[in-house]
C-alpha cells in the first residue's frame, strides 16, 4: 500500500513540474485572449491569433542577400523572443522575424518564444536577469551569452539588425 502511495504521489509532483505551453488566459485589460509564458509556434494557428500572425508573416518580404549573409554566420546562435499577443509591436515583429529565421532554415529548436503580461513578467519567469523593458524583445545568444537585442521594433529591418548584430562578434 505504501508503494502505491508513493507511486501515485511521485506522479502528482510529476504532473505539476511540468511547463504548460501555448497557455491561453484573459487579458484583464481587454478581455481578449492572450498567450503566456512559454509558447510554440503552433499557439499562432489558433483562432485568436491566426489572422494577425498570418498578415504579418505572409506580408513580409526579408531581402534575400542580407539573409544569405547571416546565414554564413548564424549557425552558432540561439535566439529567445519575449512578446506579448496584446502588444501591437508584438503582432507585428514576431511574425515577420519568424519569417526571417524561416528563410535561414534557422532551427527552430534554438528558438524560444516567450509570451508576457503587460507588466513584462511570465507565468515561469523565463524573463528573470533579462532587463525586458520593451516588446517584443528578441535576443541573440552565442555560447550562452547575450551578444545583442532588438527591442521593440528594428533600426533597419529585422535582418538587417539581426546582421549588424552578428558582424559585431566576429570583428
Amino acid at each position: 500500500m505504501k508503494i502505491i502511495k508513493l507511486f501515485i504521489l511521485s506522479i502528482f509532483i510529476l504532473i505539476s513540474c511540468i511547463e504548460v505551453v501555448n497557455k491561453v488566459i484573459v487579458d484583464d485589460k481587454t478581455g481578449r485572449p492572450m498567450l503566456s509564458g512559454v509558447t510554440e509556434r503552433s499557439a499562432f494557428e489558433l483562432p485568436e491569433f491566426a489572422e494577425w500572425y498570418n498578415n504579418e508573416y505572409t506580408g513580409y518580404e526579408p531581402d534575400e542577400f542580407i539573409l544569405k549573409q547571416i546565414k554564413a554566420l548564424s549557425d552558432s546562435i540561439a535566439v529567445q523572443i519575449f512578446m506579448g499577443t496584446w502588444c501591437s509591436d508584438s503582432r507585428r515583429e514576431v511574425p515577420r522575424f519568424l519569417k526571417v529565421l524561416d528563410g535561414l532554415s534557422f532551427n527552430e529548436k534554438k528558438v524560444q518564444i516567450v509570451n508576457v503580461n503587460r507588466k513584462k513578467k511570465s507565468p515561469t519567469h523565463e524573463e528573470k536577469n533579462k532587463n525586458i523593458e520593451f516588446v517584443p524583445t528578441f535576443i541573440i545568444n552565442k555560447n550562452g551569452i547575450e551578444i545583442g537585442r532588438i527591442m521593440e521594433f528594428p533600426i533597419i529591418t529585422l535582418e538587417g539588425d539581426l546582421l549588424s548584430i552578428l558582424l559585431r562578434i566576429y570583428q
